[in-house]
Order: structure tokens, then sequence, then C-alpha cells
């Protein structure tokens, strides 16, 4: 019996002694845990987001593995943009910019918009999107052949809804990686008429398209989705503010295409962008109903010629070549240049003395401007 009680009580002591040491482990492996955790402090993938001059900063003293990695840099902006959305070209859409066009749709999505005369006295836009996630875009119009030098630009996908003669002498010579919304293999599956604006505006007014039909588009032209290796992207992006102290002040800039088109940039300092008006009015996307704005706007001086024996007075550009252009950031100007050596080669913007011209992050604006053309500046 004693040998059973001592055995018993030996066995107790152990069971007790055994516990003991558990609680402690356990403790202290909790204690540990809320260290290590107290030291984390979760933030957003970017953060310092400047709302008045669209940059951004990244934290790189606060991450954890998972930061970032959704999120990568908009090559056409700057800006953060979600990374599948670089798994793909951009795109270039052509844009009705007549009066009963407007207001259009979409384009306040696009990361750069083309402002380039056409016949007459109209300017068309052409409206780069590198994100297509956007519903509705347009009126869209159709091609002329200069506009294709600017998709180049961007390497871009060239989105129209018609062509001139000489636009479809160039997507041939050219091979231009175009999607026509008249030609009756994509017309079904990437366009379509908003009935209300046929009835209100006109037939030529009407035609629309979105993210998803130009994809389905695209998909059907089997045309390359990514960018090449050495794809690179057309303009560079400051880290910061740009530094703009000895440039010459301008809150407003007019471009006089026309009487009846003339294009108006005014510097609003709270955002630290120039808001567009053209037709005495803010210039507006319907979608948002927010006026359009832009954090940098280039005019591009060049050679506008009429192309001879044209019956509907449609013009030439010299886009290959070289020449003067003004660029407007942070309620000022400075005089820089632009030059193109082919067709399908990127731009090149540079500030006098030569250097690479390097925009502040956000949206851009580019008015080509005939050379003779004399703009407002205030």
């Amino acid at each position: 019996m004693k040998r059973k009680i001592q055995k018993t009580s030996h066995s107790k002591g152990k069971a007790k002694v055994n516990y003991k040491k558990l609680v402690i482990f356990l403790l202290a492996i909790f204690g540990i845990g809320w260290l290590v955790v107290s030291q984390f402090d979760a933030k957003p993938a970017f953060v310092n987001l400047d709302k008045k001059s669209g940059i951004v900063n990244e934290d790189t003293n606060n991450k954890s593995e998972n930061d970032n990695k959704d999120m990568s840099i908009n090559p056409l902006s700057g800006l953060p943009i979600d990374k599948k959305e670089l798994e793909k070209r951009a795109v270039a859409v052509m844009i009705n910019n007549h009066k009963k066009a407007t207001p259009q749709s979409g384009i306040s999505k696009a990361d750069i918009i083309y402002e380039v005369p056409v016949e007459g006295e109209f300017v068309r836009l052409m409206a780069v999107f590198q994100d297509l996630n956007v519903d509705k875009i347009g009126p869209i119009r159709s091609a002329r052949h200069y506009f294709m030098d600017y998709a180049f630009d961007n390497n871009a996908i060239y989105v129209h809804f018609g062509h001139s003669d000489q636009a479809t002498e160039a997507i041939a010579d050219l091979d231009v990686p175009s999607l026509d919304g008249i030609n009756p293999k994509y017309e079904s599956t990437m366009t379509w008429r908003d009935k209300e604006r046929q009835k209100s505006r006109g037939l030529e007014h009407s035609a629309y398209t979105n993210g998803e039909k130009i994809k389905a588009a695209w998909k059907l032209a089997k045309y390359e989705v990514q960018n090449d290796e050495d794809y690179e992207p057309m303009f560079s992006f400051s880290d910061k503010k740009l530094n703009t102290d000895d440039w010459e002040s301008c809150i407003k800039v007019t471009i006089p295409y026309s009487y009846y088109q003339k294009s108006v940039f005014e510097y609003n300092e709270s955002s630290n962008t120039y808001k567009r008006f053209q037709f005495d009015a803010p210039h507006i996307d319907v979608v948002t109903g927010k006026q359009l704005e832009f954090t940098n706007v280039i005019i591009q001086y060049a050679n506008v010629s009429p192309i001879k024996n044209d019956s509907y007075g449609r013009k030439n550009i010299d886009t290959v070549s070289s020449g003067k252009a003004l660029y407007l950031t942070n309620g000022k100007i400075t005089p820089i240049k632009w030059s193109k050596s082919t067709h399908k080669a990127e731009a090149s913007y540079t500030y006098e003395d030569g250097k690479a011209l390097v925009l502040n992050k956000g949206k851009t604006w580019i008015s080509i401007v005939p050379i003779e053309m004399k703009i407002v500046k205030e």
C-alpha cells in the first residue's frame, strides 16, 4: 500500500510540475507575439498622396510583404495603377469634339488627351487610356492619318469610327494596329449608337464604345496584347513636385484655333491643375459631371497645311519633324522642344538646354497648334 501511495503521490507531483511549465511557456509565447505585432502598423500600399499635385511618395519604412502587391506605376501619368492594367498596351480613342458631340463620356479617365486640328475650323481629340475600366467612351469619330503618329508615341492600339482616304493609306502603309468601328468585323462587337444622342444631335455624333468592347474587338483582331520588352514610356515623371520658381507665371492660356474653337486652360491653385474650357463653358465629362483638369499642359507647334485638291478641306501635319513647344504646370510656363524621327518612333521632349523633359505626376493635355498661331498667356 505504501508503495502504491508513493507511486500515486509521485505521479501527481510530476503532473503539477508539467502544468506550471506549460503555463509559463504559453505566457512567454504570448508575450513575444504581442511585442512583435506591436511593432507593425498596417498602412496602405501608397501613402502621402498629395491631392493637389498628384504626387505619390512611397513609405518604405513600414511595409509588410503584402504591401504594393496589386499596385504599380502608370507609365502614362506616373500615378498608382492596378498592376493587371499594365499587362496590356495603351489604347488611343478618337473623340468627336464638335459642339453637338459635347459633353463627351469617359474622357476624364484618359491619362493623355491630344487636341489636333482637322478640316475647317474644327479640332478633334484623341484620348489615351492605360486603364480600360471605362463604361462609356465617346462619341467616337473617324481617323486622320497624323493621329496615328501620336498613337505610336504611346505604343497604343488605335480606335476610331471611320477614316479619311489618307488615314486608310496610312493604316496599310504603316501597319497600324487599328480597330475601326464601321468595319463589319468589329462593328457589332465594339460600338453602339446612343439613340437619344442620335435623335437630338444627329447620327454622326452618336457612336460610342467602352473598355470591355474594345478588349473584345482587340481579341478578334489578334493584335499583340503586351508592350515589347524594349518599350519605354514617352514621358518621365518627377518623384516630387517640380521646382518651377524660375519659370514665367501663367495662370490662364487661350489657344485660338478658329472663331468656332477656342481652347482655354485656367490654373486652379487648390488642386494644382489646369481646368479646361471650350465653347465659352467648362469642358465636362457627362459621366462624372465634373470639369476636365490636367496637371500638365503641352502646347506643341507644328507645320499645319491644307491637303491639295481635298474636297473636304482636310489638313496635313508634319509629325516626323521637330519644333518648339510650351510646357505649363504649377501655374507656370516654360519653353521646350520636341522632335520625332520616324512615324513609329516615340516623340522626344526636352528643355531648351537639351535635357529630357520631366513632368509632374498627373494627367497631361497636348494641344497641337500651327506654327504661326499666337496663343494668349495671362
